[in-house]
């Protein structure tokens, strides 16, 4: 059997512990829903403002705006533009 002594210790130290726990979810709540709410707020009010002004970014980006073909991109251009370096030549 185990002594009186390390049974007492055993269930005080369980309720303690569980006492703190439940301290520091109290505690941690308040604090989560400061932290978070306001980047909640934030989102929505960028939400409300693309509702309230769509064409903005029609003007920014037209819809019926198509992508560059393969043979436009940078490095197309730079692979036509510069000749290979051979070693011969040198």
């Amino acid at each position: 059997m185990v002594p009186e002594r390390v049974r007492s210790m055993a269930g005080a130290t369980f309720h303690h512990s569980l006492f703190g726990a439940q301290k520091m979810c109290r505690f941690s709540r308040p604090a989560f829903m400061i932290l978070v709410l306001p980047v909640v707020f934030e989102i929505e009010k960028l939400r409300m403002e693309q509702q309230r002004h769509p064409q903005r970014r029609q003007i920014l980006t037209p819809p019926n705006l198509q992508p560059c073909p393969p043979c436009c991109t940078i490095s197309a251009v730079l692979t036509l533009a510069i000749p290979p370096l051979s070693l011969n030549n040198l």
